[in-house]
């Protein structure tokens, strides 16, 4: 999604502020889960590299000839988990972006690309019967110290509504993931955002945050959709387990820089035992009478 009104990237992730709360900076949903192992991304990224290589063989080879080429070329290679992530998230803010449009009855130019994922959105839109009460707004608990913003907060018509208000977070993925896959940290962020009493708007003005009853998953591929609720049940744990995040963040941004004290160094350049320098007084001379 496009970077929110009231939100600033810092060089320890993003936090949001609000002028109500003064001298107050909001660790961000998505920073404070950064705190959480993810082993999956470790072969992803693998695989990744693996994927790149097998289809950049022959220069692959002919880097191989030169020390120069060579390292050039790992590093393109290391790099492109990481473009492929960028890729993927440019591409995640184009369909948020054009999905906002859609609610708000705006204009949106929608890139070649970028169709297959807003024509999805707009099917799911029809076959849930979607009415929206709020969509890519910000929102925070003060009491644990977070803020985050919410793709969609709607009522589902014909998904046997009976009311209920709906959190839904829209995650976007080629065809090779099923069109069901959900992570761990899906629920923990819904979770996050559904227990947000206060909602900002880009103004600061703090009004009171929609009460979600329920929470799910929107799976976009390029060929279908999928509803993943998260079970009731699970909520208040994926909460508490959040909070534990937001702590272990803070503490982590607390004693950085303090764990410890200035080094004793032994290095050719630095002996391990420095013995101050010191001042030899000049001799003084005594006559001595006969």
């Amino acid at each position: 999604m496009a970077k929110p009104k009231l939100a600033m990237q810092t060089d320890r992730g993003r936090f949001y502020r609000n002028r109500n709360h003064t001298d107050r900076k909001f660790i961000s949903v998505t920073t404070a889960l950064k705190v959480l192992d993810k082993p999956a991304l470790v072969g992803w990224a693998a695989r990744t590299v693996a994927e790149e290589f097998m289809a950049a063989l022959p220069a692959a080879v002919r880097a191989s000839r030169s020390k120069p080429a060579r390292e050039a070329f790992i590093k393109d290679i290391k790099g492109s988990p990481y473009a492929k992530r960028d890729k993927a998230a440019n591409r995640g803010t184009e369909v948020h972006e054009a999905a906002e449009a859609h609610i708000l009855g705006k204009p949106h130019k929608v890139a070649e690309e970028i169709e297959p994922f807003v024509d999805q959105l707009l099917d799911a839109i029809e076959t849930l019967g979607i009415t929206f009460e709020a969509s890519e707004a910000t929102v925070a608990n003060p009491d644990v110290g977070y803020a985050g913003t919410g793709d969609i907060w709607g009522h589902l018509s014909k998904h046997g509504d009976d009311g209920l208000l709906w959190l839904l977070d829209i995650k976007t993925g080629d065809d090779s993931k099923p069109v069901d896959a959900a992570y761990p940290e899906y629920a923990y962020q819904l979770s996050a955002l559904a227990h947000c009493p206060e909602l900002w708007l880009p103004d600061h003005t703090i009004i009171e945050a929609p009460k979600v009853d329920r929470t799910a998953v929107l799976n976009l591929r390029p060929s279908g959709w999928a509803l993943v609720p998260v079970p009731e049940p699970v909520m208040e744990p994926a909460f508490d387990l959040f909070s534990l995040c937001v702590r272990i963040a803070g503490l982590q941004d607390e004693l950085k820089d303090g764990l410890f004290e200035p080094c004793v160094q032994h290095t050719d350049d630095s002996p391990f035992v420095t013995q101050p320098e010191v001042e030899v007084a000049a001799p003084v001379l005594v006559a001595v009478e006969a």
